[in-house]
């Protein structure tokens, strides 16, 4: 990851969005402050990762406590509202 000072990302946008194209870009303030510039494809990954980790929470959470399932859920729901019919 290439590292730039906020007065260079400031001159030299144009640049500095093409190379967060490929990897991404720490912008870094004065005060230290660090922002990361990257790709909206990358972004998508970083989200996408997110999402398969906080479902592999939600399973060991359910494995953990006995919960209920999802699918369970789902048809005990069907069921109850089923028989109200």
């Amino acid at each position: 990851m290439k590292i730039i000072s906020a007065e260079k990302a400031k001159s030299q946008l144009g640049e500095v969005l093409s190379m967060a194209e490929t990897d991404p870009v720490a912008i870094r303030e004065r005060n230290g402050h660090t922002i990361i510039l990257l790709s909206m494809k990358q972004y998508e990954i970083f989200e996408q990762l997110e999402d398969m980790y906080w479902a592999a929470r939600a399973d060991e959470v359910v494995d953990e406590n006995d919960w209920m399932s999802t699918e369970k859920s789902k048809a005990l729901l069907q069921k109850i509202l089923n028989a109200k019919d």
